[in-house]
């Protein structure tokens, strides 16, 4: 049986469970080539009336809880930091009824279904764990990434698979790269003092950028799907 796997990481893990495993890349490489071709910034910023500030992204996640748990945090950041406009990805899952429950009458922007097009856009972001933390990462945008679950899931979670990080960036890299606010780390105070890092220290940001172009060489070039394809062809022509 051929495995294919969609992070480098992952071949040694498999390979040593006696899996014959090859990796040809991410298909998140060929999803960001492909939306750099049709992409407009100016566009996307006269329609959301943005570009007088540099951008923040706000990505509280995709679940209520996470939700609930990430965006009353990220928002304590609007009223610290007037230069800057903070611009949340929602989710069409929801509307915006929803998001204002937890915005505190912020005056943040909403922005729906376009990811890509915000953070293209965006000088520094707080992300919640998950796929989003390797796209903004690939967008080239300094990051907080942050968590706050159920503490005995959590720690469930972290007995059953025995990671150091929980970023996909830092999981890659295998050091620490990204800030990670887990749990009770993840408050006010601890997320303003790593918000002026990725906001003010341009040494700290210049380092993460460059850590992200070691990201990239390390997940290889664009082209992973075609890559698959055409190698599960020859496998199955034989």
């Amino acid at each position: 049986t051929k495995l294919f796997v969609i992070f480098p990481f992952e071949v040694e893990f498999f390979k040593g469970n006696n899996f014959d495993v090859e990796y040809y890349g991410n298909p998140l490489l060929d999803e960001i080539q492909d939306y750099r071709k049709t992409q407009d910034k100016e566009i996307f910023l006269k329609e959301n009336s943005l570009g007088d500030k540099p951008i923040v992204a706000l990505l509280p996640g995709s679940r209520v809880q996470e939700i609930k748990n990430i965006l009353s945090i990220q928002m304590s950041l609007v009223e610290k930091f007037p230069d800057f406009d903070f611009v949340i990805a929602g989710l069409d899952t929801y509307n915006e009824a929803f998001y204002r429950k937890y915005m505190q009458d912020t005056d943040a922007k909403i922005v729906f279904n376009k990811i890509y097009s915000l953070l293209n856009v965006s000088y520094c972001a707080v992300v919640c764990s998950g796929t989003a933390t390797l796209e903004t990462a690939l967008f080239n945008v300094p990051e907080v990434v942050c968590y706050k679950g159920n503490p005995i899931s959590f720690a469930i979670g972290k007995m059953l698979v025995n990671l150091q990080f929980i970023s996909l960036v830092n999981i890659i890299l295998n050091r620490k790269v990204v800030v990670e606010l887990l749990q009770k780390d993840w408050n006010k105070q601890s997320l303003e003092k790593e918000f002026r890092k990725i906001a003010y220290d341009k040494k700290y940001r210049t380092e993460m950028e460059m850590n992200y172009s070691n990201l990239q060489t390390i997940l290889g070039s664009a082209g992973a799907s075609k890559k698959i394809a055409k190698r599960i062809y020859e496998i199955i022509s034989k």
